[in-house]
């Protein structure tokens, strides 16, 4: 069993406690009425990989901003959830590759989640794990701003508990059109996944993408349950949106389009 990084954490006093999620380090602490954050994002190498865990302190930088909030009542413990970023998600796999007509595949996408921090029920901070470039989607007029990753998008995954700051997204692509689908850019909408925890691992449900051709677009179905890849897998994070059984949305786009769109 790996070490605890979601979850309810001991609220820490006075000597700031300090959570790890791959770059981002958060310090917290609290006194009688307040509660105080700050955070900052380092490539430390091993610490860079560590979980979230509130009894490794590294040294608290001399130069921090600090965030404060004055509570209502005292709280006893910091609820500290993974959510999905706040934008669709554009990946670009290393590696192009086609679907042929007739034929379905299914890959695998690990993405960078962000921390939420909530005492109670209310929400006092959301931070990303990794900083992602920004690009636009799509047609400039009818187009939407997501983050941008590059992806291995694997046909087979392992859980990586040494990154739970990255969640596996399935992503299953039927193409029923009677051209090649050459596959650039996926554009996943991760606010209509939810997310689970298996063998400490986040998964996401499955997403799948059915390709009609390019003047048709494709119609988005999101699997309203666990992978099967994680069948036990527990929800720990509802979707942002309330899922939709099935929807059509531009899915596919080429590196072509992508070019001087990423900020």
């Amino acid at each position: 069993m790996g070490q605890k990084t979601w979850g309810s954490y001991s609220m820490p006093g006075e000597e700031p406690a300090c959570w790890i999620f791959g770059p981002l380090h958060i310090w917290g602490k609290s006194t009688a009425d307040e509660f105080w954050i700050a955070h900052q994002y380092r490539e430390t190498g091993e610490a860079a990989e560590q979980a979230a865990q509130q009894d490794f302190r590294p040294d608290l930088p001399e130069k921090v901003e600090w965030q404060r909030w004055t509570l209502k009542q005292a709280y006893r413990e910091v609820l500290i959830n993974p959510i999905f970023p706040d934008l669709p998600v554009v990946v670009k796999p290393e590696y192009p590759f086609r679907v042929t007509p007739g034929v379905r595949t299914k890959i695998y996408v690990r993405v960078p989640v962000w921390a939420k921090f909530s005492l109670g029920k209310t929400a006092i901070v959301k931070l990303p794990s990794v900083i992602l470039s920004k690009t636009w989607f799509g047609e400039f007029t009818r187009g939407e701003l997501c983050y941008w990753i590059s992806s291995a998008a694997r046909k087979k995954i392992e859980p990586d508990p040494n990154r739970p700051f990255l969640a596996i997204c399935p992503v299953q692509i039927i193409n029923h059109s009677r051209d090649e689908l050459q596959v650039e850019k996926i554009c996943l909408r991760v606010s209509q996944l939810g997310l689970y925890f298996a063998k400490d691992q986040l998964w996401s449900n499955e997403t799948r993408v059915h390709y009609h051709g390019q003047d048709e677009g494709s119609e988005i179905e999101t699997q309203l349950k666990a992978p099967a890849d994680a069948r036990n897998a527990k929800l720990i994070t509802s979707p942002m949106e309330y899922p939709r059984k099935s929807f059509t949305a531009k899915t596919f786009a080429s590196l072509k389009d992508l070019t001087d769109r990423i900020f």
